[in-house]
């Protein structure tokens, strides 16, 4: 049968039995931790795995891998900065982009019968606060699209 939790799909049912014609394999990202923050240029390492409950653990070559931008100025948008096909880890360098967004890190799991399971992690940027001044004071300051007299 299926271990708990894992996602079946049944063909037939009856009143005493239930057919399961196969079972989704689960993804898991080991790392990065959730609550990790970046800063642009950091190296941010990542490492994952999938088990299937037919197949057990899934290789490496099972795995892909998604590290999307997603921008909230006003509406959200995603933009895909880069893939990983075929690893259980790597690294990529925290890229720049404007504020407010975050990166989600994808991992993609695909059993030998084409089911798939995904699992993902948010990763927040540091963020600091600014206060911008002028000499002589009273004059415009702008900062992302945002002017204001100091």
């Amino acid at each position: 049968m299926s271990s708990p939790g894992s996602r079946c799909w049944l063909t037939a049912l009856t009143t005493s039995s239930a057919e399961v014609t196969g079972c989704s394999s689960t993804a898991t990202i080991t790392s990065p931790s959730a609550g990790i923050t970046w800063r642009v240029g950091d190296s941010i390492a990542f490492a994952g795995s999938a088990t299937d409950p037919d197949q057990g653990s899934l290789p490496a070559s099972s795995l892909s891998w998604t590290l999307v931008m997603h921008h909230c100025p006003s509406n959200c948008h995603e933009h895909t900065i880069q893939s990983f096909a075929a690893v259980a880890g790597g690294s990529f360098v925290a890229p720049d982009h404007e504020y407010p967004s975050y990166l989600e890190l994808r991992l993609t799991a695909e059993d030998s019968g084409g089911l798939t399971d995904t699992t993902s992690i948010r990763l927040y940027p540091k963020t600091v606060d600014l206060t911008l001044a002028s000499q002589p004071t009273g004059l415009d300051v702008t900062y992302l699209a945002q002017t204001a007299p100091t």
